[in-house]
């Protein structure tokens, strides 16, 4: 269903690589960084991220200081 929020959890900048991330601009995604310790690796993974919603068409917006994001699928995706 495409208004069910399907949930990101990234530990690591490292394992961005290991994380199927498909799902961007197709559906609702919360992405969670709130167990990356390192805030330079949080500020990179969350270029990562940015760079990938622009590049889906997507709309990001923090619902959570600690580190929660969710990423909105354009409507023509």
């Amino acid at each position: 269903m495409k208004d069910e929020v399907a949930r990101i959890e990234i530990e690591s900048f490292d394992k961005l690589s290991v994380v199927d991330f498909s799902i961007v601009g197709k559906n609702l995604v919360a992405i969670d960084i709130r167990n990356i310790l390192n805030k330079e690796d949080k500020r990179r993974v969350m270029d990562f991220v940015t760079g990938l919603s622009i590049g889906r068409g997507c709309s990001i917006r923090q619902i959570n200081k600690e580190g929660v994001y969710l990423l909105n699928p354009s409507e023509s995706n």
